[in-house]
């Protein structure tokens, strides 16, 4: 899952006055986190280049905001338990995937060919290029990057001024 994840880091220490505590600034900054990573997710689901037919692929993008010993990282992931081929629509395959090698389809001689429509012809010996790679949540991420700034921005500015 090394390149399916986009994370936000929130810092851990943050002060504030002593109108909130800082069990609320926390409370406050996931919340926030929470709202920036349905963002990136909604918008991983909308904007995509793929024919979506069955809609799994698009649900498959999910969100889990978890506390460390740094802060408050939220994560948005395509989790492969529901939809396996999702990685290679972001990773890529083929001579564009992490082997970069044309995909032989007759790997094991027993493929005798198909029909290939637009050329008019049986093919015997069929090398696949692969699919390029798209990384939808690094470009849903890099997309909302700005509102996602000002989110945060006002949300400190409220724990600043001890608004609850």
């Amino acid at each position: 899952m090394g390149k399916l994840k986009a994370s936000i880091e929130a810092p851990k220490g943050l002060l504030s006055n002593d109108l909130l505590s800082d069990r609320e600034v926390r409370k406050r900054l996931r919340k926030t986190l929470q709202r920036a990573c349905e963002i990136v997710r909604d918008h991983a689901r909308q904007h995509h280049w793929y024919s979506d037919r069955s809609g799994s692929l698009s649900r498959s993008f999910k969100y889990r905001t978890r506390d460390t010993n740094d802060g408050i990282v939220g994560t948005v992931y395509q989790d492969e338990r529901s939809a396996f081929y999702g990685k290679f629509q972001i990773e890529g395959t083929g001579v564009y995937g992490k082997k970069k090698q044309q995909i032989d389809l007759n790997k094991y001689g027993n493929f005798r060919g198909y029909y290939w429509i637009r050329r008019r012809r049986w093919v015997r010996n069929p090398l696949v290029r692969g699919i390029r790679p798209r990384d939808i949540l690094r470009n849903a991420y890099s997309k909302n990057k700005a509102r996602i700034a000002q989110m945060f921005k006002d949300e400190v500015k409220i724990i600043a001024g001890g608004m609850k």
